[in-house]
């Protein structure tokens, strides 16, 4: 993957990173902050294809754990709506009690 410097970046803008993509056979270029590469810029299908290949992976999972009993049926809603209140309330009051300088 290529890369270029968040000061080449800074100087050059869009024009620096089109470069580098047109210069390239690859649609992503990765961004060195201090030596380090710290961010990758995608082109537009690029993403569309991480982002499906992201959705093919998570309908993967679901068919593997509905095949694999893996599942719970929900059907009482008010029992689940009162543990996910419990379950609010506790991070409300952990978060507030973090920011005191104390947690449970």
């Amino acid at each position: 993957m290529l890369s270029i410097t968040a000061n080449d970046l800074k100087r050059s803008g869009i024009a620096g990173i089109e470069r580098a993509m047109f210069n390239s056979d690859e649609n992503s270029v990765m961004v060195d902050v201090r030596e380090k590469a710290k961010y990758v810029i995608l082109s537009v299908d690029e993403l569309n294809q991480f982002r499906e290949y992201q959705l093919d992976q998570a309908i993967i999972e679901a068919e593997n754990c509905l095949n694999n009993g893996k599942y719970t049926a929900l059907t009482n809603f008010n029992d689940l709506f009162i543990f996910f209140t419990h379950t609010l309330l506790s991070l409300m009051f952990l978060f507030r009690t973090e920011s005191q300088g104390y947690c449970i």
